[in-house]
């Protein structure tokens, strides 16, 4: 695979290297006297259409970084009058995780397996700064506590959005910011959150000086396997306790659904706030741990949904009484 800049007001780079294409990628953002890994593209394989900050947007593996950085910085261009500084910039990234707990950028296609991210490391540091947006109902202390489950369309944009698709890929949401611009970063921090969530992006993962947005087809955090241990693993590697004794099935469409990971006993000691996962009460159980873990020992009853029962699980040589998801 050859390094080749997209076209760009950047002046020409002539750095046509050749690398191992299954060697591990990053994408490089360079700008203004800036080199640095864009998390936009963190890890992934691809030649990017996407537009990014200043216009390159290129993948090479981490062990050329080193060579060719001094050449980088040096052709690196000097800001244009009425450029922002890097203080000042935010850089959002859409995403959207889907009910089997693939997180994608918003507009791969397709979505499936194979492209979604799968970096351990990426996912472990994204998933642990998912947190409600600001702007939407999940930010609410009667959200966290309620067990409502928000649910969206990943494939589409929303039928009634004003917005233009790539109106997060332009300024003042790419990490530039035009001359007329006026507002802050935490002012164009809270319109990003704000726009956001009038598609659906309830959940954010801030890094930095970047802000991601996250729209999600159930919960926002996904357990995945469960082992014979009896821990959950949800991220890349993370893992939870199973707690089969407070599980819930969601009579509309057979879900089941667990308790979200638990604060760490360092932060519920430090507020009253910390004592209610930020992931929101309830994290869907993936329907291949469902299927491959739990389909033996699972008795969901319809007919006892009326009582309020939703059924009931075997787990280690015990029977558990399966809660029921109330309707919004």
């Amino acid at each position: 695979m050859a390094i080749i800049f997209e076209p760009s007001t950047s002046p020409s780079i002539n750095a046509n290297v050749n690398v191992n294409a299954d060697a591990d990628t990053r994408c490089l953002l360079i700008g203004p006297n800036t080199v640095r890994f864009c998390q936009r593209c963190m890890l992934l394989p691809h030649t990017s259409s996407k537009s990014a900050p200043y216009g390159v947007h290129k993948i090479l593996p981490d062990a050329d970084v080193a060579n060719l950085f001094p050449i980088l910085v040096q052709a690196a261009e000097p800001p244009p009058l009425g450029s922002s500084t890097p203080e000042l910039a935010l850089l959002l990234t859409v995403y959207v995780l889907d009910v089997h707990g693939q997180l994608f950028l918003h507009d791969t296609v397709p979505k499936n397996l194979t492209s979604c991210f799968k970096n351990v490391d990426f996912l472990d540091f994204f998933f642990k700064r998912i947190r409600p947006n600001p702007a939407s109902r999940t930010a609410a202390p009667s959200y966290a506590g309620s067990g409502s489950i928000s649910r969206h369309d990943i494939l589409t944009q929303p039928k009634d959005s004003r917005l233009p698709e790539d109106w997060s890929d332009v300024p003042p949401y790419n990490g530039m910011i035009g001359p007329q611009e006026t507002r802050s970063r935490e002012e164009l921090y809270s319109s990003a959150c704000k726009l956001g969530d009038s598609e659906g992006y309830e959940w954010i993962s801030p890094c930095g000086p970047e802000l991601n947005l996250v729209r999600c087809q159930d919960t926002p955090l996904v357990y995945r396997e469960l082992s014979e241990e009896g821990m959950l693993k949800w991220a890349g590697s993370l893992i939870e306790p199973f707690r089969p004794d407070q599980l819930m099935v969601d009579p509309s469409n057979g879900y089941v659904y667990h308790p979200s990971p638990r604060p760490s006993s360092r932060r519920r000691q430090g507020g009253e706030k910390e004592k209610e996962s930020k992931y929101g009460k309830l994290s869907l159980l993936g329907s291949n741990l469902v299927l491959s873990r739990l389909a033996d020992g699972l008795e969901i009853d319809p007919d006892a949904f009326e009582r309020g029962q939703g059924g009931s699980i075997e787990w280690q040589g015990k029977r558990y009484e399966l809660g029921l998801l109330k309707p919004d």
